[in-house]
């Protein structure tokens, strides 16, 4: 008895009409990860920019608060008008007010890119109604975010008012 065996399909490989594809798919594919990764630096980039503006608002409020803390040590010195200063201003040293907000300006200073501060008594709560007499007070801190005196942006303020009362 010899035994038939089933005929065998050629070693030919069967060919489908598509060909090539599977490059272009590798090509789209690797265009759409591009595209997906330049996204995520964009937004990293984003991220450590707007951490940066944050971490300068609140070196900002830290150093008006700062000063607020020490006027109201000092409650009748405020009354008086020492503490008062103007921005780009510093007060006479060798006195307490004034060795207190100029190191409180050479703080801002080396804390805040082109920072500066200024002190004074306002009427009112209303940081507009103007610098004069009164129970108010109106600090303000002045940067740059930019750290660059010449950029386009414009200087960034914090301003605090509060009320020291004799």
């Amino acid at each position: 008895m010899f035994a038939h065996s089933a005929p065998r399909p050629p070693l030919v490989a069967i060919r489908s009409g598509q060909s090539g594809f599977t490059l272009i798919e590798a090509l789209v594919a690797m265009v759409v990860l591009s595209l997906g990764l330049l996204g995520l630096a964009s937004l990293q980039i984003n991220a450590l920019k707007f951490n940066q503006t944050a971490h300068l608002r609140t070196q900002a409020a830290t150093q008006a608060y700062r000063m607020l803390d020490t006027m109201r040590a000092s409650r009748s010195a405020v009354s008086n008008g020492n503490f008062d200063v103007a921005l780009s201003a510093k007060l006479t040293g060798g006195t307490l007010y004034g060795d207190e907000v100029n190191g409180w300006k050479t703080a801002l200073a080396s804390q805040l890119p082109s920072g500066d501060g200024s002190i004074c008594r306002l009427a009112t709560a209303d940081p507009s109604s103007g610098c004069g007499a009164g129970s108010f007070v109106l600090i303000t801190v002045q940067w740059n975010e930019a750290n660059d005196p010449k950029a386009t942006r414009a200087l960034q303020q914090f301003q605090l008012v509060s009320q020291v009362a004799p």
